[in-house]
Order: structure tokens, then sequence, then C-alpha cells
């Protein structure tokens, strides 16, 4: 048995058997730590790094669709939570599409960047409420102004941020699609945000990879492979996690495929129209 650092626990004062508390369930750690271990021990809470890492992670990407199958069925306390896995795959992406400044969002104009006399135009109340102002005169003058602001940056850095918070929305739309797709399974609604976590494990990793590799390279094969991924991963987790056809796999696959293209498309427009607006 693994020796405790103390002989009663320090949140109950109960006598010690093991490394937690068997009353409160603390774990016994150091009091006073250096600065290593404790970043060590901020990872480990963060991801939940410990030997169920790399098992769920190995699982989520050779195996598609039967982590959820296995969640689904009771299996769960040797995989990381879909919830906190999620989490920290989509911290890991978003941090570091700010930290090394990616380009998600450009406005392409042969006009120099300058400030010269163009003055900032004035947004109406009523643009916030109409969803199809994304081509109107007043969103293209407050674009032409922040390009020649020199603020696309600040464009760029709002979108990514408002998009991170804006996939907690498309996250149980996903598994709105996934319930109404498959009816007559009568799963219940948690069993299928469970599968659009998964998936959206893989999803965010595919983007950061497409984003690194189009970055680096400048070549649109990036998106394209990440789009193939999308489809061929998504029909592979269907067929494993819902016990179906590969036929209904593929129609179900092409679906929730334009479905949630077109909700992630339309909510990076609405996103970057009140990004833009509110500079």
């Amino acid at each position: 048995m693994k020796k405790t650092e103390h002989s009663h626990c320090l949140n109950c004062d109960r006598p010690l058997s093991g490394p937690f508390c068997a009353h409160c369930g603390q774990k016994d750690t150091q009091l006073n730590v250096n600065l290593s271990y404790f970043l060590k021990l901020a990872f480990k809470e963060v991801s939940g790094y410990d030997s169920r890492l790399n098992k769920t992670l190995k699982l989520i990407f050779t195996q598609p669709g039967n982590i959820t199958k296995l969640h689904n069925s009771g299996m769960r306390s040797s995989f990381i939570p879909p919830v906190k896995l999620y989490l920290f795959i989509s911290v890991i992406l978003f941090v570091t599409l700010n930290l090394f400044e990616f380009t998600v969002t450009s406005y392409n104009s042969n006009l120099p960047k300058t400030h010269n006399e163009y003055t900032q135009p004035e947004v109406p109340l009523s643009f916030y409420f109409d969803t199809s102002s994304d081509d109107s005169d007043i969103y293209g003058e407050k674009m032409l102004y922040l390009y020649k602001a020199n603020r696309m940056q600040d464009v760029n850095q709002g979108f990514v941020n408002g998009f991170s918070q804006a996939m907690f929305i498309l996250l149980p739309l996903f598994a709105l699609l996934l319930k109404f797709t498959f009816f007559e399974k009568k799963n219940k609604f948690v069993q299928h945000l469970i599968f659009s976590l998964h998936f959206h494990i893989f999803f965010f990793s595919t983007i950061f990879i497409a984003l690194l590799g189009h970055q680096l390279y400048g070549s649109p094969i990036w998106q394209i492979l990440a789009i193939v991924s999308y489809l061929v991963y998504l029909l592979l987790s269907l067929r494993k996690a819902y016990t179906v056809s590969f036929f209904r796999a593929a129609l179900s696959c092409a679906l929730i495929f334009v479905l949630h293209y077109a909700s992630f498309f339309y909510a990076q427009e609405v996103i970057k129209s009140i990004i833009v607006m509110m500079l």
C-alpha cells in the first residue's frame, strides 16, 4: 500500500489508511510543493491526465463510435469523462488560435491600409435583429473601415473568442440532429449528447491540424482532408454507435453533414457580423 503524506486527513481529521480518506474521499497530498509539481497537478486536474487519457484518445481516434457505445452501455470509469476531455481539447484549440494569431477570417481589398479621411460608420440598432444584414451596405462600410484602420486582427481575435462560445450551442444542436435522425432508437437525449461530445473532440482535432497545415504550407488540401476525415469518421461512428447498416449510416451521415455544416457556417457569419459591428 502506498505510504501517505500525513497520518490524518487534512479535511476531516480522520485517520488515513491509504492515499484517499475513507470518510470524505479527499486525496492526501503534499502541502509545500515546487512549481513543477504544481503545474503537473494543474494539468492533471484540467485534462484528467492519468492512465485513462491515452486509452480514451486511442479509442476515439482508432475506433470511431466505439467509445460512445461503451460509455452508453455503462463502461465509464475506464475513460476520461467526455465533457472534461471536450473542454480540454477546445481550450487547447482556441488558446492556440489566439496565441499564434491564426487568421480565420479576412477582408480582401486592393485599397491601402491607411486611416485617411474615412470615418467609422454608425450602426443602426436594427442591424442586430436582421439576420440577413451580413451583405448589407453598413456591414461592408464597417469592414472597410476596420481594414483601413488596420484592425483586422481585432476582428480575427473577436471571431475566435465568439465562436468558441458558440460551439456550446452547436453541441446540443448536433445531438438534436442525431435524435431526429435515429428517432426509432428511442435513445435518451444525453446519449446523443455523449456521441456529440466524442465526435467534436475528433472534429476539433482535425480543425486544429487543418489550420496548422494551412498556416505552415498555405495549401487548400488541408481543408479538403479535414472534410474527408469528418465524413469518414462520422460514417464509421454512426454505424458503430447506433448499430445500423452501412447504407443507413451513409444516408444519416449525409443528412447530418449538410445540416451541421449549414449551422456551422451560419454561426460563423452571425458571429463575424456581430464582432465587426461591435468594434
